[in-house]
């Protein structure tokens, strides 16, 4: 890093229910090859071994203590207020989100930081595996070609055919990008919380840049995180989220407007195959597959028939996910 600046770097750390998880994640931020660093963990009133977990892997790292910064909340707020936290917390010129059960490679803060340095990047995105129970799987992103093309891509979720990674985590993000467009998250709002943030960051950002190598581990495994919570609760929080993008978007121009509403339909597809699986019931489909007759019939052109067609009828969708499932299961268990 010689040769480069050495902007600080705050790494923003969300804590709540990761007993199992924090110590793997604590030790990679910990041995970062980069200097200088400013570590915020954000207590959201975990009611298990966490805390302790967690002072105990910065016990053997004494160097780095100065660095450390703890929060504590007041009461458990969730996780869209432990962003913000963290987010009004740091000091350092860049931040990155890190979720306490994933972790990184022990370079990745320096190799972020260089190619931001060479392009004056606001945002750089790097790749990810993801760990599953069973399988590691190698997502790297699309090499786009401006923060306009970012931004549209992260509203439709996808590049191409390509799926593309709307979390605000596997990014280094310079923090004016924030507080100069007072972007956070909607307290409460835990369900693809990313999601609402995320897209506006990159639309007001200048420049971009793109790692095309994997640097974090997203860990798949963790059945008490918001991912994998479902419920009508997180449903309808996710449903907010969107409505969030929707609103923002609307009104940025056409191309905008017409990807918030591929995404929105990617969205409602989602949600009903969720809700479906999960026993949500008809009133929760019906009001989806409303919300799907309003969206343009150009863009539900652009969405895959075999997609479309959960949003169809209630009963079809209920049999055709059912025989879905039932093949993917049957192609595992060969």
């Amino acid at each position: 890093m010689k040769k480069y600046n050495c902007p600080k770097v705050s790494i923003l750390v969300p804590i709540y229910g990761v007993e199992n998880f924090i110590e793997k994640c604590a030790e990679s931020l910990l041995q970062q090859s980069y200097g200088n660093l400013e570590y915020i963990f954000v207590d959201d009133c975990t009611q298990d071994r966490s805390l302790d977990v967690l002072h105990s892997v910065l016990q053997k790292y004494p160097e780095r203590r100065d660095q450390v910064k703890i929060i504590k909340h007041e009461h458990n707020k969730g996780l869209a207020a432990a962003r913000n936290t963290a987010v009004a917390a740091a000091h350092g010129s860049f931040l990155m989100h890190v979720d306490s059960d994933d972790w990184l490679e022990k370079n990745t803060i320096e190799k972020c930081v260089a190619i931001q340095q060479e392009n004056d990047a606001d945002i750089v995105s790097f790749g990810c595996w993801r760990e599953y129970r069973d399988k590691t799987i190698v997502q790297c992103p699309p090499k786009f070609s401006s923060s306009k093309d970012l931004c549209l891509s992260l509203i439709k979720k996808k590049w191409g055919k390509q799926n593309v990674n709307v979390g605000i985590w596997g990014r280094l993000v310079r923090k004016t990008l924030y507080t100069d467009n007072n972007i956070e998250v909607e307290e409460g709002v835990n369900m693809a919380e990313d999601y609402q943030v995320i897209t506006k960051l990159a639309y007001y950002a200048s420049s971009i840049s793109v790692l095309d190598e994997p640097l974090l581990h997203y860990n798949l495994q963790n059945s008490n995180s918001y991912v994998n919570s479902i419920s009508l609760e997180s449903a309808r929080q996710s449903e907010r989220s969107f409505q969030i993008v929707y609103d923002f978007f609307s009104n940025k121009g056409t191309e905008y407007l017409e990807a918030v509403n591929v995404g929105l339909s990617f969205h409602l597809i989602r949600m009903a195959i969720d809700g479906i699986a999960n026993g949500f019931g008809h009133n929760f489909y019906y009001t989806l597959q409303q919300r799907w007759r309003q969206i343009p019939p150009q863009v539900k052109k652009q969405i895959p028939l075999k997609r479309r067609i959960v949003l169809v009828n209630y009963h079809f969708a209920l049999v055709y996910i059912k025989c879905v499932r039932a093949l993917f299961k049957l192609g595992r268990n060969k």
